[in-house]
Parts: C-alpha cells; structure tokens; sequence
C-alpha cells in the first residue's frame, strides 16, 4: 500500500509540473505574437509616413490654408494700337478659408513673335480674408509688336502658403493694332512754318498801314476846299473918309 502511494503522489506532481510547462509556453507565445503584431503596425506606419508626398501634410494648412487666384484683369484702353501705353489692373480673390499674409503678382506679355516680356512684380500686403479680394495696379508699359497677344498673371509667394496651387495663373488675350496717329512734323518743317507765319504777319501790318496812309492822304485836300467854300471871306469895311473938296 506504501508502495502504491508513494507512485500515485508521483505521477501527480509530474502531472501538475508538466501542466504548468505548457502554460507558460501558451503565455509565452501570445505575448510574442502579441508583440510581432504591434511591431507589423509600427513599421506600416513608419512606411506610409517615409513615402508620403510632404506637400500633403501640412499641419497648419487643410481647413485654414488660404487660396488665391486671379479673378479678373483690366486692361486700358481695351482696344490699343502700337505706341499706347496700357494700364493693366488685376482683381485678386481669396477662395481658402484662412487669410493671406502677402503675395506677389507677376504680368507677362506674351508677344505674337514668340517673344516671352516679363513686365513687373507687385506685391501686395494683407491680411485679405477669406471670401474677400484686392484691386492689384501693374507697372505700366508700352504695346509694342502688332498682334495678338497673351498677358499672363501669375500668383506667386503667398503667406502662408496655400493649399491649392492650380488656379494661380489666368491668361488674357489681346489685340495691338497698327498706330494711327499722324507723326509730328520736324523741327525743319516746324521752323519753316513759324518763318512763314511771321512774314505773313509783317505784310499784312505793312499793308494795313498803307491803306491808312492813302486814305488820310485822300481825304485831307478835300476837306480844305469845303472849308474855304462854306466860310468865305470877311468883307472890307466901309470908306469913312470924305472925299476931297474940287476945286480947292
């Protein structure tokens, strides 16, 4: 009986020690599991933050990120002729939903010749709101080669930097006519017309004075004889001597 205790008590303790055994071997493995798991979404996210476009995250932009975009351009006068000198205004819109510190607006002039003139940098200073716009003046310039041509205005440098970037350029055409003006007459010709002026000037004084002198002469004379018929001569008064005594 001794015996058959001493056995049985034997092979439970072997069972209880080989139970705990595959019970640590189960924690084990879950907690690796667990943890190959956790390192898998470590890395997918350390791999989709590596290859992300760094255009695309933007923490300060997205929601409050400005948007600006040429609205509409004014060109003066609206139907130029080579030689004008064109005045170009530029409306700028705000569409984002954040404000715009500053920016800057570029004008070129795209000629008919393949010619590529930039014309001029203005910048302007906000805050424009959301929702709100600006009148931009552009430096003034000369139309030169007649044509069409094309102005180009272009967003540039904007504070913050905005969202979208695919509205920033609004091309206009334009048509430049051939220059109908009469040229101005040369110094030559200017001198020749004033010399001619002024002798013509000379004659028709001397010719005035003339006529007067004439007429003077002509009246004179007939004046003094009138004169002389109208008021003729006192007559002599009367013989108050008596006459002599004849024979004495």
């Amino acid at each position: 009986m001794m015996s058959e205790r001493i056995s049985c008590g034997s092979y439970s303790g072997a069972v209880g020690r080989a139970g705990s055994t595959s019970t640590d071997r189960v924690t084990k493995g879950a907690d690796r599991g667990l943890g190959i798991v956790l390192a898998l979404v470590v890395g997918s996210l350390l791999v989709v933050t590596a290859s992300a476009d760094p255009a695309t995250l933007r923490p300060t932009q997205g929601e409050l990120a400005p948007d600006l975009a040429p609205a509409s351009v004014t060109v003066t006068p609206s139907s130029p002729h080579e030689g004008d000198v064109l005045h170009v205004s530029v409306t700028i819109a705000n569409g984002g939903l954040g404000p715009a510190a500053s920016a800057t607006i570029d004008l070129i002039d795209l000629r008919p010749n393949d010619g590529v003139v930039p014309i001029g940098r203005t910048p302007f200073s906000g805050p424009l709101a959301p929702g709100a716009s600006v009148l931009v003046s552009m430096p003034p310039f000369v139309a030169a080669v007649v044509g069409e041509h094309a102005l180009m205005i272009r967003v540039e440098d904007v504070m913050p930097d905005q969202a979208n970037r695919d509205n920033d350029v609004l091309m206009v055409r334009m048509m430049i006519q051939p220059a109908t003006g009469v040229p101005p007459p040369s110094p030559s010709a200017g001198g020749f017309r004033v010399t001619v002026l002024e002798d013509l000037r000379f004659v028709t004084v001397l010719g005035i004075i003339a006529v007067v002198l004439f007429a003077a002469i002509a009246i004179l004379p007939r004046r003094r004889s009138e004169s002389v018929e109208l008021f003729p001569p006192p007559p002599d008064p009367p013989d108050q001597i008596p006459p002599p005594i004849w024979p004495p």
